[in-house]
């Protein structure tokens, strides 16, 4: 009779335990799932009057070539943008229901998108590379790997000196598709490799 009531003393206590833990954790999964809305909501809303202030300062630099403030107005401005890119693709990776993949060329999507870079590199005296192997098939969100390319791209360019080169990869290799970003600047220091994974580090 004591080893049964034991027994079933431990499955209730367990279940309960479930239970409120469960209750308990609730209001936090909320906070979190409010957060992440607020995030991705606050960066789509941001894109539209960085895209306006770009331009704007690249009409500036059409009446005004050798205008400074206008130059640093449109890299600053690019760099928000990235900051931007970067906050949105970390609210949409949390929302794991959200994201919808399809089949792709993922050569075509990273050299696109690193295409874009060219100016930004243009402007800051670095040669940019791109290699892609066409045709090769992949299963991802499109809008995601274009952040990703983006992101490691511009991080590429602003550790790279004047004079630098920042190249791109895409290939199969071992059946698998890499995609390598490499880049003649300053590197990652050792210390700092465990940590590159970690948010905004």
């Amino acid at each position: 009779v004591l080893l049964l009531g034991g027994a079933a003393a431990v499955v209730v206590a367990t279940i309960g335990g479930w239970f409120l833990a469960g209750k308990a954790l609730s209001p936090v999964k909320q906070a979190f799932e409010r957060q992440n809305v607020f995030v991705a909501d606050a960066s789509h809303e941001l894109r539209t009057p960085l895209a306006v202030i770009r331009a704007n300062a690249e009409f500036l630099q059409e009446g005004q070539p050798n205008s400074e403030e206008a130059s640093e107005i449109v890299s600053e401005t690019d760099r928000l943008s990235s900051l931007v890119d970067s906050l949105l693709a970390v609210a949409r990776g949390d929302q794991n229901g959200a994201v919808t993949y399809d089949e792709l060329d993922l050569g075509a999507v990273v050299e696109g998108s690193a295409v874009s870079m060219r100016s930004l590199a243009a402007e800051r005296g670095i040669a940019l590379e791109i290699s892609a192997t066409p045709e090769l098939r992949v299963r991802g969100s499109r809008e995601q790997l274009r952040q990703l390319v983006v992101i490691l791209v511009d991080n590429a360019l602003r550790y790279t000196g004047k004079g630098g080169r920042v190249e791109v990869d895409v290939a199969g290799r071992d059946g698998s598709a890499v995609m390598a970003v490499t880049d003649t600047g300053i590197g990652i220091p050792r210390e700092a490799l465990g940590h590159v994974f970690e948010r905004f580090y």
